[in-house]
């Protein structure tokens, strides 16, 4: 049986930015929507990447993955596995668009773009408070915790 296919978000163009790969989307009024991030919690307030700062994020193929900041610049944020099997998998496709978020605090600090496993494993992302200023997007403590 064929049945449609149901909305679940809608975008803006004004939200969105094709130079940098992303957008934010609306979720639709009905459709249920957790404001913690699968197998981490709920984030913190967004933060600035800084070099040798451990990350986690949860993405869609690899799931909860860990790492560290090794190098910071405009517009790009690099992660390597730190002390971890070299067959560690730290990104792959389908993870783009998960957050990582600075250990302890959950802070997000990049939305993951890419990576690769070999010949040397790491992971890349855009930093988040950019993408946040280009988008002009500021996110909101879940309800209660403001």
């Amino acid at each position: 049986i064929d049945e449609p296919e149901a909305l679940v978000a809608m975008t803006d163009p004004a939200r969105a930015r094709a130079e940098l790969d992303c957008a934010a989307a609306l979720v639709v009024e009905g459709v249920g929507a957790a404001a913690e991030i699968l197998g981490i919690g709920l984030p913190a307030k967004p933060a600035a990447p800084v070099e040798g700062m451990p990350v986690i994020k949860s993405g869609a193929a690899t799931g909860v993955t860990e790492g560290v900041i090794t190098e910071v610049r405009a517009g790009r944020v690099e992660i390597e596995p730190l002390g971890l099997p070299e067959e560690y998998e730290l990104s792959a496709t389908g993870d783009s668009g998960a957050l990582w978020v600075a250990r302890p605090s959950l802070a997000p600090v990049a939305l993951h773009q890419g990576g690769s496993s070999r010949p040397r494993c790491f992971a890349y992302g855009l930093p988040v408070l950019e993408v946040l200023a280009a988008l002009d997007l500021r996110m909101l403590p879940p309800a209660g915790l403001d």
